[in-house]
C-alpha cells in the first residue's frame, strides 16, 4: 500500500478526482440520504413542492408515490465474488435539500424547460431511488428531496462571455469571479447552505478547467465545483455551482448532464476545499482504476457507460413531464450483487466477470505477467460472453497490455484465469507513475446490455 500512496497524490490533484466530469463527458452518444428504505433502492415520502413566486404555475400540491425497487434473488445467485466499490462518507458535508437556482443566458430557448427540469427533478422517484442509502446509520449527513426554490432562477440579460477558466485546486477563475461577481450585485439570489446555482452556458461558450477544455472529444460537458461569495448586506460564504456547457443544443444532453451534477453536487457539495462529502475511498487500490477510468469518485462516475450503450441513462418523470437523467450509483445493490446504478431494470438480470479482491490495481515491469482469479455472477440464471481488452487497443492502438481469459463464455459461479502482461511502458499518470487501464467485459449477446469492471496496471 505504501508504494502507491504518492500516486493516490498524484490522482487526488487531478481534476476528475475531486470534480466530477466523468458522467458529464462529451463521448455520451446520446447525452453525464435517505430517510429509510430497503436493499436494491427506496422512495420514502411523497413530499410537495416549497416555494414561491418564483415557481408560479408549478404544481406545487403534487405528490408522487414511488414504488420500492427491491431486487428479488433465486438461491445461489450471485455466486461469491470480489466486491464493486462502496461509496462511503468521507466527513465532507452534504446538502440535505438541495435548492437550485437556474441561470441561463439570453436567447437560450431552452430556458423555461430547464427551469422546469430543476424545479421537478429533486422531487422524482428517480432521486428519492437514487439518493438511498447516502445517509449515515446515526440519521446525520442525509441527502434529502430537494426544494422548489423560494428563490428565484436567473435569467441573464447580458450574454455569457466567450470563455472562462476555472480551477478545482486553487487556481485562477474567472469563473469564480463572475459567480461573485453576480452574488455581490444580487444578481443572483443570496446563497445558503443548500443552494446550487445551476449555470447552463451557451454553445458559444467555452470553459477551461484546470487546463482541461469542455466539449471537446474528451473534455467535459459538465462538473460541479464551489467558491466563497459575499452578498449584499451578508458575510462571506461558500457556495456550490454546477456547470452544464450545451456541447448540443438537446434538451435531453442538458438534462442528462445536470441530473449528474446535481445529484454530485448534494453529495459531495465542497469541492475545492479539501472536503469529500461521499466518495469512494482513495486508498484502496480495487477503486483506484474505477476513479481513473470513470473520471472520480462520486455516485454518478461509477455508473457511467464508456461502452457508448447509453446503459447510464434513464427517465425521471414528474406529473406529466418526462425528463432524461443519470443512473446513480447504490452501495446496496454494488453489496448484493444486484445491478448497482439505480433505477435498475426490473427485468434484466444483472451479470459481470468480477476479479478477485486485491488484484484490481496490478504492478508489474514491462515484460512481465500475473495472473489471477475472476468469478462470473449473475442476480439469475444467464450465460453471456467475456473479453478483455486495454485503453489502447479499444482506441484502436497497438496494445500496451495484453489480457487473457481462460474462458470466453460463462454463467454464475464460473471461475475464470486472467492473465495480464505488461507489453510495453505505458503513459505517464503523472508524479513519476505510468499506468495502462483494462477492462473485463461481459456481454450478453451481440446487441444485449455489457457490463464492464475497470482494471489497472501501474508500471514498476
Amino acid at each position: 500500500m505504501q508504494k502507491y500512496a504518492a500516486l493516490f497524490l498524484v490522482l487526488a490533484s487531478l481534476p476528475f478526482a475531486a470534480i466530477s466530469c466523468g458522467g458529464s463527458t462529451t463521448q455520451q452518444s446520446n447525452p453525464q440520504q435517505t430517510d429509510g428504505g430497503e436493499e436494491g433502492g427506496v422512495v420514502p415520502e411523497g413530499g410537495s413542492h416549497e416555494g414561491g413566486g418564483a415557481d408560479a404555475g408549478h404544481d406545487s400540491g403534487m405528490t408522487q408515490t414511488c414504488k420500492p425497487m427491491n431486487g428479488t434473488l433465486a438461491p445461489g445467485y450471485p455466486a461469491m465474488h470480489g466486491p464493486l466499490p462502496q461509496i462511503t462518507y468521507q466527513n465532507g458535508g452534504v446538502l440535505q435539500n438541495p435548492e437550485i437556482v437556474t441561470v441561463t443566458f439570453p436567447g437560450d430557448p431552452l430556458a423555461k424547460q430547464l427551469e422546469e427540469f430543476d424545479d421537478d427533478v429533486l422531487q422524482t422517484c428517480w432521486w428519492d431511488t437514487g439518493r438511498a442509502g447516502y445517509c449515515e446509520a446515526n440519521g446525520m449527513n442525509c441527502v434529502g428531496r430537494g426544494v422548489v426554490p423560494a428563490k428565484p432562477h436567473v435569467e441573464m440579460t447580458t450574454p455569457a462571455a466567450a470563455s472562462y477558466t476555472d480551477s478545482a485546486n486553487g487556481g485562477t477563475s474567472t469563473l469564480q469571479t463572475y459567480i461573485q461577481q453576480q452574488v455581490a450585485s444580487g444578481a443572483f439570489p443570496a446563497p445558503d447552505e443548500n443552494t446550487i446555482y445551476a449555470l447552463y452556458f451557451p454553445s458559444s461558450t467555452s470553459i477551461t478547467l484546470d487546463g482541461i477544455s469542455s466539449c471537446n472529444n474528451g473534455g467535459f460537458g459538465g462538473y460541479h465545483n464551489s467558491t466563497a461569495v459575499t452578498p449584499p448586506g451578508g458575510s462571506n460564504t461558500w457556495v456550490t455551482y454546477a456547470v452544464i456547457m450545451r456541447c448540443t443544443t438537446t434538451l435531453a444532453e442538458a438534462t442528462f448532464a445536470a441530473s449528474h451534477e446535481f445529484a454530485e453536487a448534494s453529495t459531495d457539495p465542497h469541492v475545492g476545499q479539501n472536503k469529500l462529502g461521499y466518495y469512494a475511498t482513495q486508498t484502496n487500490l480495487d477503486y483506484l482504476p474505477w476513479e481513473l477510468l470513470l473520471g472520480g469518485g462520486e455516485i454518478g462516475d461509477f455508473c457511467v457507460d464508456i461502452l457508448g450503450l447509453n446503459e447510464d441513462q434513464t427517465t425521471a418523470t414528474y406529473g406529466s413531464n418526462s425528463w432524461t437523467v443519470t443512473r446513480l450509483w447504490s452501495n446496496a445493490n454494488a453489496a448484493a450483487g444486484l445491478d448497482p446504478c439505480m433505477p435498475m431494470s426490473s427485468t434484466e438480470t444483472y451479470f459481470t466477470l468480477a476479479p478477485e479482491a486485491g488484484h484490481g490495481t496490478l504492478q508489474m515491469a514491462v515484460g512481465q505477467t500475473q495472473t489471477f482469479t475472476a468469478t462470473a455472477y449473475s442476480s439469475g440464471p444467464l450465460t453471456w460472453e467475456i473479453e478483455a481488452t486495454d485503453l489502447a487497443q479499444a482506441e484502436g492502438q497497438q496494445a500496451i497490455v495484453q489480457v487473457g481469459l481462460s474462458a470466453s463464455s460463462v454463467k454464475n459461479g464460473d471461475s475464470v484465469t486472467v492473465t495480464v502482461t505488461l507489453k510495453s511502458q505505458p503513459p505517464s499518470l503523472g508524479g513519476g507513475f505510468s499506468g495502462e487501464p483494462y477492462l473485463l467485459i461481459s456481454a450478453a449477446g451481440q446487441n444485449g446490455p455489457a457490463h464492464f469492471w475497470p482494471m489497472l496496471v501501474v508500471a514498476q
